[in-house]
């Protein structure tokens, strides 16, 4: 065997054992085994692995088949990993992994696990090269942080040079970096990197936040791009500067950010010449340290329009910035990881509101030495504000906890500044912000926010103060002071409202508590110690809006309500009443009530009200329920001018009333009408009054049952009508009626169908009765005749006519009166005849005298007397 075959068959017999021995050592049960190992040295650390294979893709290893791994802060999820493993060692019996090249993996970490982590544990991993390969990496609450990741860390090792390259790309945004890490002893001594940055959402960012800030990182929807420089020169020696754009949709421009961030020892961190620049004439100057877990930092800007610092404040809603200034703020601020405190002095110049399409004016406020602290969900801002010009000063605190935000003014004398703030108040109410006013006021307001409901608290003393507004008037020297808070949430269509006051003032008026609610179905309204003085509100020249100047006298007491909202009642409020009210001549200028009543879910009852108006007045006893429009009222005395009367209401004849009137007076006709009793039921719009009487003409009226119908064209009357003893010349308007004036006592039984007053025969068609007048007569002057007479020179002569005794039964039939059994006693003589009356007046009856006859005709009361033959 030659030498050259020799060495062959050497070196084949060597491959052969060293392929053996490879095969007998690459086992992949205790590559797994190893690699288990290595990953339950981390505390609280499980791996699962579904399957393994030997793999020769790229170089040897071992291929794992969907990985999971579970750490406290940390978990992963892998599609397949490839596991490089060192040859020489492992055929020493010694395994050792060369590189990890991880696929498709999905990374979840805590914000702890990024906060806590330290290039120095890079060192001591025991691989030299990790790969990410199209993974994806997001927070433990499933904040996506960077998609697409590409991830290549070279010579990993305690004294090495450990090179990086970082890329990351998903839809615009995008990531790109690379650099150097120099290990000694597994520390760094010096490395250089860069990092690109093109629209990445700021909200990634949020892990590397403090506490306090992450909050903000997590509800923004800004954008960053920029580029980042990091420069490592010794151990302690770390730098990072550069400039950064942070682009929003809430920006016009987007911000700039530039500064240098300083890293001298272990437990300190400084940022210095930092700058936030909005546009090239505005910028916040911060500089500031971290010692420990303790940082603080100061912040300067000079003429920086507050909108600028809305911008950093994503939780301020846009289209509620209507205050506009420019401010210059001077700030020291200290933190730890969990709290923070801030001293702050602020100069807000020029400010205005925007309301109601218009710019409300207020005076330059001076803040110093605000107090601020806050907590990661938590702060809180107080402080005395100083305006220019005036010695007002007003204390302030705004508070956000719990997801609402307050804010709380508060002044022992607010004097020239108080109008302006009083308009942005009524500018939130939508309320037309025309206040002006003069004096002082003092208390305190505080409004409060959240995404569920909105405040208001209100404790204000206005006595000193002259408020003048086109809804409200309120002069200088009355007493004003209340307490309220307003509550109302809910969408526009579905508000709900809640209100309260207690112990408010206004003059000699007052409600000890009063409580107002609304929602999208019902009203409810509960006072209590209401006491209302009206006359004396209008004689301090005030003016309410809905109160004043309708409203006069006095109303006292408590009571409750609740109703419907689409209640078709006039004042729905009522039909659901309940408590005890005393009135003292409260009403309009048409009617006022004095009396004390008690109401219960709508129903009213008194013992004793009195009613009084320009129409008469009435003492009223018993109740009225106006859900029901139903009641039983006894008319104690009254006094009514129906002639004065305005037409009935088409709600009169919804209303149903009974009772007794004890005593009763009504003008009527021209008449009086006194010692009116009876029992009377309204229902329909018609009155019946039964066992009615009543005086008139010195004499009595009275009817067993007797029905009106009020009605535009006058008063239906149907019924039976007694009458004794009536003066004729005691009746006013008989005169003008009949055509002469009569005299006698009349005595009638009559059956009345007719209007009141009576204007023609035809309404009365149907009425009928019997009359008879003692002592009676009438008389009429003559018209004139001669030239003298018509000249005005003499008075025509009068003539009269007597008699002892007038009786005789009519009837109306369609447009005629007849009359019949018409007996007339003159002196010793009787007449005994009939006659009829035509709606026109035309008038012809025929007499009979023992043996005589006579006929009387004409045009009623001009009527001639004839004889005529007897038969």
């Amino acid at each position: 065997m030659s030498f050259t075959l020799r060495r062959i068959v050497m070196a084949g017999a060597g491959l052969a054992a060293l392929t053996l021995l490879l095969w007998y050592r690459l086992d992949p049960v205790d590559l797994q085994a190893y690699i288990a190992e290595q990953s339950s040295r981390l505390p609280d650390t499980t791996l699962e692995i579904q399957s393994s294979r030997i793999s020769f893709m790229h170089g040897l290893g071992l291929r794992l088949e969907g990985v999971k791994l579970q750490a406290p802060s940390f978990s992963m999820q892998a599609e397949h990993i490839d596991v490089g493993v060192h040859l020489l060692p492992l055929l020493l019996g010694k395994i050792e992994i060369s590189a990890l090249a991880i696929h498709l993996g999905t990374f979840t970490l805590a914000p702890s696990a990024m906060l806590d982590a330290k290039a120095g544990g890079l060192a001591a991993l025991p691989v030299e090269r990790i790969q990410l390969i199209h993974c994806h990496l997001l927070t433990d609450n499933g904040l996506d942080i960077l998609d697409n990741i590409y991830l290549d860390l070279r010579d990993i090792g305690n004294d090495r040079e450990t090179l990086w390259e970082l890329q990351a790309k998903q839809n615009e945004q995008s990531l790109r970096g690379h650099g150097r890490l120099n290990f000694r002893q597994g520390e760094v001594t010096a490395g250089f990197g860069k990092l690109k940055l093109n629209h990445v959402s700021v909200s990634a960012l949020q892990p590397f936040a403090p506490d306090m800030l992450a909050s903000w990182f997590g509800h923004t929807a800004n954008h960053v791009s920029g580029s980042l420089t990091l420069d490592i020169t010794g151990r302690h020696a770390w730098s990072l500067f550069g400039e950064m754009a942070l682009q929003s949709s809430r920006f016009e421009h987007p911000l700039r950010l530039r500064g240098k961030l300083i890293h001298p020892s272990d437990e300190r961190m400084e940022w210095r010449d930092s700058f936030i620049h909005f546009d090239d004439k505005t910028a916040i100057a911060i500089n500031g340290q971290c010692l420990k877990s303790t940082c603080k930092s100061s912040i300067k800007a000079k003429n920086m329009p507050l909108s600028t610092w809305v911008k950093l404040f994503p939780a301020i809603p846009e289209g509620n910035q209507r205050l506009s200034a420019k401010t210059s703020i001077q700030s020291d601020i200290q933190w730890q990881p969990s709290a923070w405190q801030a001293d702050i002095r602020l100069q807000l110049l020029k400010p205005s509101y925007r309301g109601d399409q218009r710019n409300i004016t207020l005076p330059d406020i001076s803040i110093e030495h605000a107090r601020a602290t806050g907590t990661k969900k938590t702060w809180q801002i107080s402080g005395k504000a100083a305006f220019a010009h005036s010695n007002d000063a007003l204390a302030f605190t705004l508070r956000r906890k719990k997801e609402r935000t307050t804010a709380r003014l508060q002044s022992h004398r607010l004097e020239g500044s108080w109008p302006a703030l009083a308009n942005i108040l009524l500018s939130t109410w939508h309320l037309k912000p025309e206040l002006k006013g003069d004096g002082f006021i003092s208390g305190s307001i505080e409004l409060g926010r959240s995404e569920a409901d909105q405040t208001l608290k209100v404790n204000l003393d206005a006595e000193h103060a002259d408020i003048r507004h086109p809804l409200f008037v309120k002069p200088a020297a009355t007493r004003a002071s209340c307490q309220a808070s307003i509550r109302w949430w809910g969408e526009r269509h579905d508000k709900h409202i809640k209100a309260k006051l207690a112990q408010c003032r206004l003059h000699n008026s007052r409600v000890e508590a009063l409580e107002w609610q609304s929602d999208s179905k019902t009203y409810k309204l509960n006072s209590k110690g209401l006491s209302l003085d009206f006359d004396a509100l209008q004689k301090q020249a005030l003016q309410l809006p809905g109160l004043l100047p309708d409203f006069h006298g006095q109303i006292n007491g408590s009571f409750t309500s609740q109703w419907d909202r689409k209640s078709p009642d006039l004042w729905p409020w009522v039909t659901h009443a309940g408590g005890t009210l005393n009135l003292q001549r409260l009403g309009t200028k048409v009617w006022q009530a004095s009396g004390a009543m008690h109401a219960n879910q709508g129903s009213f009852t008194s013992n004793h009200l009195h009613i009084q108006g320009i129409h008469g007045h009435a003492d009223l006893k018993g109740d009225y329920d106006f859900f029901h429009h139903a009641g039983k009222l006894d008319i104690l005395s009254s006094a009514l001018d129906w002639q004065q009367m305005p037409d009935v209401p088409k709600a009169w004849k919804q209303v149903q009333l009974s009772g007794h009137i004890q005593q009763g007076h009504v003008k009527l006709l021209g008449n009086s009408w006194q010692e009116i009793s009876g029992e009377y039921r309204l229902e329909h719009g018609e009155i019946t009054i039964r066992k009615f009487q009543a005086q008139i003409g010195g004499g009595l009226v009275s009817s067993p049952k007797l029905k009106m119908i009020p009605l535009p064209s006058g008063l239906r009357t149907l019924g039976k009508l007694r009458a004794k003893n009536i003066k004729l010349d005691k009746l006013s308007g008989l005169e003008a009626w009949l055509g002469f004036s009569a005299q006698g006592r009349l005595h009638a039984n009559l059956q009345l169908q007719g209007m009141l007053p009576a204007t023609h025969m035809g309404d009365w068609k149907g009425s009928n009765g019997d009359i008879l007048i003692y002592d009676g007569g009438w008389s009429r002057q003559g018209d004139a005749s001669s030239l003298v007479e018509k000249m005005g020179l003499s008075t025509p002569a009068v003539s009269a006519y007597a008699f002892r005794k007038l009786e005789g039964r009519f009837r109306v039939r369609g447009e005629y009166m007849n009359i019949r059994s018409i007996s007339l006693l003159h002196g010793t003589q009787l007449y005994r005849g009939s006659g009829q009356i035509s709606a026109s007046g035309e008038t012809h009856a025929t007499f009979s005298e023992d043996k005589n006859r006579y006929r009387l005709t004409g045009i009623w009361p001009k009527l001639q007397w004839f004889a005529s033959r007897p038969e």
